[in-house]
C-alpha cells in the first residue's frame, strides 16, 4: 500500500504539540478589530484547542498518526510458562 500524502492545508492551519494536542488560530483577527471588544481580541490571541475526536482526524491528515490500528500485544501462553 502506498504512503499517505500529508494534507498541506492542515499543516498550514493546525499545529500538533509534543503530547498530541492540536492547536489552531482563531478566525477574525486580521481586520475590523475596533468592532470587537478587548476581551474578545485577547481570547483570540491565544491558540484554540481542538476536541479529541477532531484532533485524531487532523493528526492523521498531517502524518502524525498512522491510519492503521496498532498491533495488539502478544497474548501469553495458556500454560503460563515464559521463555
Amino acid at each position: 500500500m502506498p504512503k499517505m500524502k500529508t494534507n498541506k492545508a492542515v499543516l498550514k492551519r493546525f499545529r500538533v504539540t509534543a503530547r498530541g494536542k492540536v492547536l489552531f488560530r482563531h478566525a477574525g483577527k486580521a481586520h475590523l478589530l475596533s468592532a470587537k471588544n478587548a476581551k474578545r481580541r485577547r481570547h483570540m490571541r491565544r491558540p484554540g484547542r481542538l476536541h479529541t475526536f477532531n484532533s485524531r482526524i487532523i493528526r492523521r491528515l498531517s502524518g502524525q498518526e498512522s491510519s492503521a490500528a496498532p498491533n495488539p500485544p502478544p497474548k501469553p501462553d495458556a500454560s503460563g510458562a515464559t521463555s
